[in-house]
This record gives structure tokens, sequence and C-alpha cells, in this order.
């Protein structure tokens, strides 16, 4: 088990990115930069689990959340979920790409 919750942030990534964009609604071409480098950071790091997940076979994050009540939060990535997060992260920046030119008006909120 790794120090940095990289499961977590697979999760968390394209959501701010997605929410940062919306701040600049009324500036196109910087809601695009943002969101675009949001999907080109989640597949890197999609990317980067590559050896762990072939190497581990399964990456699992857990953390006790509300230890009183013995609630805890737990993530797991196998080989077969892996493969489908990278393809959601490459449709991701693809969809973006093609819809560079295409959509004009609400940018942000595409």
């Amino acid at each position: 088990m790794h120090d940095f919750p990289l499961l977590t942030t697979l999760i968390l990534l394209p959501l701010l990115g997605g929410l940062a964009g919306l701040f600049f609604h009324r500036q196109p071409a910087q809601a695009r930069f943002i969101c675009l480098t949001a999907a080109l950071a989640e597949l890197t790091l999609v990317l980067i689990l590559l050896p762990q997940v072939l190497h581990a076979h399964e990456l699992v994050e857990r953390f006790d959340w509300i230890p009183t009540l013995h609630v805890r939060y737990s993530l797991a990535m196998d080989g077969l979920s892996y493969v489908m997060v990278l393809l959601t992260a490459l449709l991701g920046v693809l969809g973006i790409l093609t819809s560079w030119r295409e959509i004009r008006e609400g940018v942000a909120v595409f």
C-alpha cells in the first residue's frame, strides 16, 4: 500500500477539473484549457498506475473514516477495473479535443 491516495485522486481529479472549468464560464478558452489539463492529468495518472496494477494485480486503499463507528473508506482496482478506467480517461481527453472547435456556446458547461 502506498502513502498517497492515488485511487481517490483518480476520482477527484475530473470532478475538481470540471468544477474549476465552470468558474471560467465567461472565458471559453480558459475553460477548455483547464478541462483538457485535468483530463490529461487523469490519463497520465492512469498510465502511471499501469506497472503497479501489473505487479500487484490489485490496488487497494483503506482508511478509517469514522473510527468510533468502525466505518472505513475502501477503494480497490484490479486489472479489469484498470482497463475501464483507462478507457474512460482516454475517452475524456478525446471528447474534449473533438469538441474543441465545435462547441461555441456553454463551453464550460459542456
